[in-house]
């Protein structure tokens, strides 16, 4: 368990269960070692079929939350199985696992198969010898039971939308609120219903995050801007980077001369971390700013307040690059065939284990063994050292918006305090301000006859008070 979500259901793609939790609930481990959880529900997507050529693991799992909704695993660990999930790689299973979030999940899992292991094999803090033997013996039980019973499960054989398509047309849509939510999304993106996609222009192209930040992912960046020709740069008025997901994976790219090739076309070569992810540093979206990005999540403001970002696979961001707007990936791939890195100029194929050092650990200091401490009980007379609840009234302001998201509660730029007072103007900050002037908006919690108190969103209240 960790703070950080999307990284922590990366593991799932090994067949292990991690999840992220919240900063109140660290305080709480760090305090007693213990943690209160509700157990998960089980969810199983099945995808059978043979993906399309261009179709990655990033486009099979945007269909899949475009299927089930962002909240369609609300409280579930979703396992993920089917031919196309067995037959996806280590990286790929990572960036499944990584996006379950964004379908309200828990986390996301893979059952460990041979890919798991042959993966894992050798790596400098697996098992040895008879101690792997062992290992992948009990890793090969962990499988889901024979007819086990799951509490939301389906099966999808369907294609994904094609880029060729045009912008979704509010008009069409029957349900009132959902209408009304995605005119605000189309709002929000400048987009105009009916539009091709393969017009929309973008202006900064990111390649990175836990994502989509691996070696198999910039190679098949890499592969697109190959095939782009030997000569072809960034287009013009495109700000392109790429972010490496660690140290070794940036080690390992640059043993294979990747980060020539992105130089060369006019990439912007990065040191290993978030950057544009979560836009906490400078790497943000200036208002009316458009993104493709191999990032997570596209929520108001997460790259940028006003910035509008959206999520492609590693090939799909570099053939944007390349080209300046959205464009489909096969209009590449033909080239693609010809463009084989390991035969490029200067271009090799490393080993992973090239770029892994061996853990050195510090010695294990002694363990301090302290007398046992007296356990003497309070007289049942002694005045109650737990204080008192302070008790907040107020009156309660609609929130008529679907999804309302951590980001859009408080932004991730207010975070960075250790304090837990003076964070009040940073509530619902991107809805109360706006991007372009920093003047007020007409947001309900703007207006003086309402105050802040609480703000009721759809059938949830939320307790969220001014102070």
């Amino acid at each position: 368990m960790h703070p950080v979500r999307h990284s922590d259901s990366t593991h799932g793609a090994f067949g292990s269960l991690a999840f992220g939790i919240g900063t109140s609930q660290v305080e709480h481990v760090l305090a007693t070692q213990t943690l209160l959880q509700k157990k998960a529900k089980n969810s199983r997507i099945a995808v059978d079929g043979d993906l399309l050529e261009g179709v990655t693991s990033k486009d099979v799992i945007l269909h899949v939350i475009e299927v089930i909704g962002t909240a369609g695993g609300t409280g579930c660990v979703i396992e993920y199985a089917g031919s196309v999930f067995r037959g996806l790689s280590m990286e790929a299973r990572m960036s499944v696992c990584n996006m379950s979030i964004e379908a309200g999940a828990r986390a996301g899992m893979v059952p460990p198969d041979e890919i798991t292991f042959d993966y894992l094999r050798s790596r400098p803090l697996a098992p040895k010898g008879e101690a792997w033997d062992h290992a992948e013996t009990y890793w090969c039980s962990l499988k889901t039971d024979d007819g086990a019973k799951f509490h939301i499960e389906g099966t999808s054989t369907q294609d994904t939308v094609p880029i060729t398509g045009p912008v979704p047309d509010p008009a069409t849509i029957v349900d009132r609120v959902k209408r009304a939510s995605a005119e605000r999304s189309l709002t929000h993106m400048g987009l105009t219903p009916n539009t091709r996609m393969e017009d929309i222009k973008v202006d900064k192209v990111f390649i990175g995050s836990c994502t989509n930040s691996r070696i198999e992912d910039l190679r098949s960046a890499a592969k697109i801007v190959l095939a782009a020709g030997p000569n072809a740069q960034v287009a013009s008025g495109v700000d392109a980077m790429v972010v490496p997901g660690s140290g070794p994976i940036k080690k390992q790219a640059e043993a294979e001369r990747v980060d020539t090739l992105f130089k060369r076309a006019g990439f912007d070569w990065r040191e290993a971390g978030c950057s544009m992810c979560l836009g906490m540093n400078p790497d943000q979206l200036l208002p009316g700013q458009r993104c493709a990005s191999t990032s997570n999540r596209n929520f108001e403001g997460r790259q940028g307040s006003g910035g509008r970002t959206h999520l492609l696979s590693p090939a799909m961001a570099a053939a944007a690059a390349m080209t300046g707007k959205l464009t489909d990936v096969r209009k590449f791939m033909g080239a693609v065939a010809e463009a084989n890195i390991a035969a490029a100029p200067k271009l090799k194929v490393a080993s992973a284990f090239d770029s892994l050092d061996d853990p050195v650990l510090p010695a294990p200091e002694p363990l301090a063994i302290s007398p046992a401490m007296p356990t003497t009980l309070p007289s049942l007379d002694a005045p109650s050292t737990v204080q008192k609840f302070t008790v907040l009234k107020g009156i309660t302001a609609p929130l008529h918006i679907e999804n309302v998201d951590t980001d859009m509660i408080i932004p991730k730029q207010f975070l960075k305090t250790l304090k837990r007072t003076g964070l009040a103007d940073a509530l619902f900050f991107t809805l109360r301000k706006d991007p372009h002037t920093g003047k007020d908006t007409d947001f309900v919690l703007n207006r003086t006859t309402i105050g802040i108190s609480r703000v009721g969103s759809g059938s949830h209240t939320m307790a969220l008070q001014q102070g």
